[in-house]
């Protein structure tokens, strides 16, 4: 794995801090609680329906965040 260096502020959203093993716990719990097998349905659905539209789908970064925007005001 690559030493990756990450700043505080990445964390931020998930309210954690780096380097500490309280907070990977409480990371992988969110991500327990999120990446459930009806979340995973809905993903599949959406990136197999960008395919299907004409033309290369945006896979960019960017287009990524936009997209999880606008998932997370819909909560």
């Amino acid at each position: 794995m690559d030493n990756i260096s990450v700043s505080s502020d990445e964390y931020a959203d998930f309210g954690l801090q780096p380097a500490s093993e309280r907070d990977e716990k409480k990371l992988a719990n969110i991500l327990s609680e999120k990446e459930t097998a009806e979340n995973l349905d809905k993903l599949a659905k959406n990136i197999s329906n960008d395919w299907k539209k004409a033309g290369k789908p945006d896979l960019s970064f960017a287009a990524f965040e936009k997209k999880l925007n606008k998932a997370k005001k819909q909560d």
